[in-house]
């Protein structure tokens, strides 16, 4: 019982401190939610009159109207709604564990009474909590708003499709907060301050996708028997969290349902598990020192830098390949994967590090990294 009270004292002392974060939650979903409803109600009855006329002209015009009351509220769900999670997926991930950054304050938060593991759960669940309360209140003012105009014309029978669309909405839309949000908190886990922190956030996020589409590129160009057609691009989408995001969106929009939307959903949810382990692991083997400092786990840093390394080589070969188309394009093909490889991974090296002379820190890795680009 002391330890549940220590719990919910801690969230709410936590949370006291994140109230700007809650305040732009709901003045977000609000805006987007029953403020886009009621602009593009006003918007239809001003076209088609009011709900008396619309009532006396029946038949086919009618049914017209119920279904695009009940597809634009499906479909602006997603997109208006789906934007400010997206957003607020990044604000609460990024200062949801901001004292981490600061040696002074993470020395102070990680020095209080609390376990680590109750001390993570406070902020992991304070982050989906900001935006999920305010977003489940402004939708159903939404779908309230909406079912009140489905009752004036007649369409009250329609509700439990109007329910349906809301309901995948909010499941769509809760993996695609989830995803993004565990993206962050796992970047933020790794890193030391903010500048490691985006740039993990992008390799994280688009890393897969950014990989298949090099050795895409490079076997289109130079294998006379493949075809780029041939491959099916959603599964890098799905592999890449922050391509998934809005491949997941425009599915959802379109209309698309079956084996297709819940596949989505599905290496979703499996991304969602393991990011949100490994930054939870990550969160309880870091130590205060590592605040202020470039990326702290070495195994995560050595394959950031020779995959990134190995992509800027390939990139660097092909730059000089596709702009030359003489003799000389090989030996400046080779120069330019040199350059990208051996550059690239020497700037993360410094960066990771916080240190100029970090360069070639690591010459074994960075030597590997050249030759993978040639190979």
């Amino acid at each position: 019982m002391t330890s549940k009270n220590l719990f919910f004292k801690a969230m709410k002392e936590d949370m006291r401190h994140k109230l700007w974060m809650a305040a732009l939650s709901v003045l977000g979903n609000f805006l987007a939610l029953p403020v886009g409803y009621m602009v593009w109600r006003s918007e239809v009855l001003k076209n088609c009159g009011d709900v008396e006329r619309i009532l006396t002209q029946g038949g086919n015009y009618l049914q017209h109207i119920l279904e695009d009351i009940i597809g634009f509220c499906a479909g602006y769900v997603i997109a208006g709604g789906g934007l400010v999670a997206i957003v607020l997926a990044v604000i609460t991930g990024l200062g949801g564990f901001r004292y981490v950054f600061h040696r002074n304050m993470a020395d102070t938060y990680h020095s209080l009474p609390i376990r680590r593991n109750m001390l993570y759960a406070v902020g992991y669940i304070n982050g989906i909590m900001i935006w999920i309360i305010p977003f489940i209140i402004n939708l159903l003012v939404m779908f309230f708003m909406a079912w009140r105009l489905l009752g004036q014309l007649g369409g009250g029978g329609r509700i439990w499709e109007l329910a349906a669309e809301m309901f995948l909405d909010i499941l769509v839309l809760l993996v695609i907060y989830l995803l993004v949000y565990h993206v962050v908190l796992l970047s933020v886990m790794l890193s030391g301050n903010v500048l490691n922190t985006m740039f993990s956030i992008l390799l994280l996020g688009f890393g897969a996708i950014g990989l298949y589409g090099l050795f895409i590129a490079y076997f289109d160009a130079y294998l006379g028997t493949y075809s780029s057609q041939a491959v099916d691009i959603s599964l890098a989408a799905y592999i890449s969290p922050l391509s998934a995001v809005p491949y997941l969106l425009v599915m959802k929009f379109d209309g698309v349902r079956g084996w297709y939307l819940w596949r989505g959903i599905l290496f979703c949810v499996v991304q969602v598990i393991l990011f949100g382990v490994a930054s939870r692991r990550l969160y309880r083997r870091r130590a205060s020192e590592v605040a202020e400092q470039g990326i702290w786990n070495k195994r995560t840093a050595s394959v950031f830098r020779i995959l990134t390394g190995t992509a800027a080589g390939m990139a660097g070969w092909a730059f000089f390949v596709l702009l030359l188309s003489d003799s000389r394009a090989a030996g400046w093909g080779i120069f330019g994967a040199v350059l990208g490889a051996a550059g690239v991974f020497g700037v993360l090296d410094i960066m990771f590090e916080m240190d100029f002379k970090a360069f070639f820190a690591h010459k074994k890795q960075m030597a590997g990294t050249v030759g993978a680009a040639l190979l």
